[in-house]
């Protein structure tokens, strides 16, 4: 594949797409319909173009790292921000809970949501007794049923790259037969309905989304080996596919895959707004974990009834958001990352002693 330097606008475009999933629920927990274009709601689409991006640059460190360096960055950059997240969360809540204080920071069943800090690992929980149950939405954090998507795709990802790019070949052709597999059966049943079957796992994962994550992440990861021609084409023939098939309630979603990851991996290479906006300062994931929870909160303090008292509640979530966003990046995530060399210099020298990835034919 042909290599690219990490710069342009990634860092950017990821953070608008939080922001963009911020916008999207907005609406949904003020209990109002979502923002859409064919096939996604705006947080839809945003998701997508998470997992494209992630595709595109994951699939470079599978290959140049060990399976054990690989898997701690990928720890590092995912668990402690989760972790403290999950631990403020539950604390804040304590304060929109129905169950008195004392009770509520005492009962298991309040601590068990910690479990969530290991998304595929473990099953997923939704909500804490007595927390948000008078809302539009009783989760406490809808926006991390993603991440155990995220972290498969990392998992058959690393176990693919043990056997050199003809593993992750095979895993990225394996995606393509899967999500065209999942696809017929939609088409030929008439319904998206056949998608939300669910498969166990080692957690509930539903056939739909492993299809449809899976695709954009492994769709990022062949856009890696793209020239300029090659992309423009690529976003040039998705945007005529969603053209012909944007009323398809089936078709639409597909085409908008494709046309949502190559453009997002279009832009993070053309336009250079890191260096103006975000400067090193990745604070999406920081967004993406906090977000939902600010605006549980938000709604209750300020009932979002007219134009004006939605944009009160908008807002007020909003700076909710970015201010621990911008704290879990200053105060965990970086520190975090900044002993990913150290470690994984240390495990490449174990992984040189014992190999585990065969050597290239």
């Amino acid at each position: 594949m042909t290599g690219h330097a990490r710069s342009g606008g990634f860092d950017t475009i990821r953070l608008c797409a939080a922001l963009l999933v911020y916008h999207s629920h907005s609406f949904a927990l003020a209990g109002r319909p979502e923002p859409s274009v064919p096939g996604y709601s705006l947080g839809g689409v945003a998701v997508i173009v998470f997992f494209a991006i992630s595709g595109y640059w994951v699939t470079q460190s599978a290959l140049q790292r060990s399976f054990g360096a690989y898997a701690m960055a990928r720890a590092l950059r995912i668990f402690p921000g989760l972790a403290v997240s999950l631990v403020a969360v539950i604390l804040a809540c304590a304060l929109a809970s129905s169950i008195p204080v004392n009770d509520y920071l005492v009962q298991p069943a309040t601590w068990r949501y910690l479990q969530n800090a290991f998304p595929f690992f473990l099953p997923a929980l939704g909500e804490i007794p007595g927390v948000f149950e008078d809302g539009a939405n009783h989760a406490v954090n809808g926006s991390l049923w993603t991440l155990r998507y995220e972290v498969m795709c990392y998992v058959a990802l690393g176990l693919a790259a043990l056997f050199g790019r003809m593993g992750v070949r095979l895993v990225m052709i394996a995606a393509a037969l899967f999500g065209a597999g999942v696809l017929g059966m939609m088409i030929a049943a008439g319904s998206t309905a056949v998608g939300d079957h669910h498969i166990r796992l080692l957690d509930y994962l539903q056939v739909r989304w492993i299809a449809t994550f899976g695709a954009a992440f492994a769709f990022g990861a062949w856009l890696h080996g793209f020239d300029d021609r090659r992309l423009a084409l690529a976003i040039a023939g998705s945007a005529a596919a969603l053209a012909l098939t944007w009323r398809d309630p089936i078709l639409a979603p597909a085409a908008g895959l494709f046309l949502f990851g190559s453009t997002a991996i279009w832009l993070g290479r053309k336009l250079h707004l890191d260096r103006r906006i975000t400067r090193g300062h990745d604070l999406s994931y920081g967004v993406y974990i906090y977000a939902f929870p600010c605006q549980q909160l938000a709604v209750r303090l300020v009932e979002p009834v007219g134009a004006a008292d939605f944009a009160v509640y908008y807002l007020t979530g909003l700076a909710g958001t970015v201010t621990l966003a911008g704290l879990s990046w200053w105060l965990i995530e970086r520190p975090a990352l900044r002993l990913k060399d150290p470690i994984l210099m240390q495990i490449e020298r174990i992984g040189t002693a014992f190999p585990l990835r065969r050597k290239p034919a």
